[in-house]
């Protein structure tokens, strides 16, 4: 059986420096280490209790009910309890608006309006009307819209003059609408972000699960139902193991967990060494912060020693050193933009249905509309008629 890990690597450094040997069990419940209403413990807190084990490395968030079945080394870290979720990148209904801040489109109406009042203005004050109103209109909403079949009006200077200067920014404007429209058609997802334990709880996507035997189901007895956490753990369903043996459940959307900062990091990190994907997404609130360390019998005499030897790791900046080295590309989905890049090879196939939704939509809405305003003139011609 092979191991790796932080609290691992610490105590292969313990071994070769005390001089000793040892045989590792792993408790037969999978579980850390709680203790119920009758004060029996499980887990490798148990282990630690009933005197099976000398030690076990964990870590363990250090509690005072904890405290109170073991003698804890000096913390090896400081660690946050953050929710950890599946990837799900949903398709964005308003991929059609998004290539523009909606100060720009409000900024573009009124450009809009203003050009066609100042070119219907000049054609109104020409000594010669050699231009329509209607066409002054027209001539707007075909440079608008990138028809090639536009002409500067040359009645008089002043008007090609707003004409050219009107046509030059609508063309800069179209591009600039196009490219970035087809950038977000090439990967049309929103992510969906659970950032906190209470949006955890108020989404209703996949359920979450909370460890066996550990701080969070400890101290969950005692949760106030009306709180955040009351809610959480009202919720929970148990998970057996680690996070981290959760993880296949966890991107399979499965479900979702709250798991310790460096231990989320890890499953991201050997998530992406695998699949060159982000699928699973740290929130950044913290829920709790704890700080975690191994667990001895109560008055062991080979404690101090430890202690010694896990502070010199600390000064020499080891512990933090072995975290990097086991989590290569820790960083590659800190940023939500990371996330949605990280899928972006998904899109070598042709684009879906679901993907160019709103384009039809905003088609149908037209026909729609006129077909309505047929009806509106059928009236109007028929009243008319019978009238006149």
């Amino acid at each position: 059986m092979g191991f790796r890990g932080i609290t691992w690597e610490i105590l292969l450094q313990i071994a070769d420096i005390l001089e000793f040997d040892f045989t590792f069990v792993q408790p037969e419940d999978g579980k850390w280490g709680s203790v119920d209403d009758a004060g029996t413990w499980n887990g490798m807190m148990g282990m630690i209790q009933r005197k099976e084990i000398d030690f076990a490395i964990g870590p363990f968030g250090m509690i005072p009910e904890r405290a109170v079945a073991c003698d804890f080394s000096v913390p090896i870290a400081l660690d946050h309890l953050i929710p950890v979720t599946p990837v799900i990148l949903s398709k964005d209904p308003w991929v059609l608006a998004r290539p523009f801040h909606y100060f720009v489109w409000l900024s573009l109406m009124a450009l809009f309006l203003t050009c066609i009042i100042t070119l219907a203005g000049v054609t109104i004050l020409l000594p010669r009307r050699a231009q329509s109103i209607s066409g002054v209109v027209e001539f707007v909403v075909k440079s608008f819209v990138n028809e090639g079949s536009v002409t500067i009006p040359r009645t008089s200077i002043s008007l090609s003059i707003v004409s050219t200067f009107w046509l030059f920014g609508a063309m800069i404007l179209v591009y600039s609408y196009s490219g970035t429209l087809t950038a977000l058609l090439a990967v049309p997802k929103a992510p969906f972000l659970v950032e906190s334990m209470a949006d955890l709880t108020q989404q209703e996507m996949f359920p979450w699960r909370i460890q066996t035997g550990s701080v969070l189901e400890q101290l969950s007895s005692k949760a106030d139902p009306g709180t955040v956490f009351g809610g959480f753990a009202r919720g929970a369903k148990p998970a057996p193991s680690t996070c981290y043996d959760n993880v296949q459940h966890i991107e399979n959307r499965e479900y979702a967990m709250i798991c310790e900062r460096i231990s989320v990091e890890k499953m991201i990190s050997d998530g992406f060494s695998k699949s060159g994907m982000c699928t699973l997404y740290s929130g950044r609130v913290s829920f709790m912060s704890l700080a975690y360390a191994l667990a001895f019998q109560p008055n062991s005499t080979i404690l101090p020693q430890v202690n010694a030897i896990i502070l010199h790791m600390l000064e020499a900046g080891l512990i933090r050193k072995t975290m990097d080295q086991l989590m290569p590309n820790g960083t590659q989905c800190s940023t939500i933009d990371k996330v949605i890049g990280s899928h972006g090879n998904e899109r070598a196939s042709p684009l879906a249905m679901s993907d160019l939704i709103t384009s039809f939509e905003a088609l149908g809405w037209g026909i729609l509309l006129g077909v309505f305003n047929l009806c509106l003139e059928w009236a109007y011609k028929y009243i008319y008629c019978n009238y006149r």
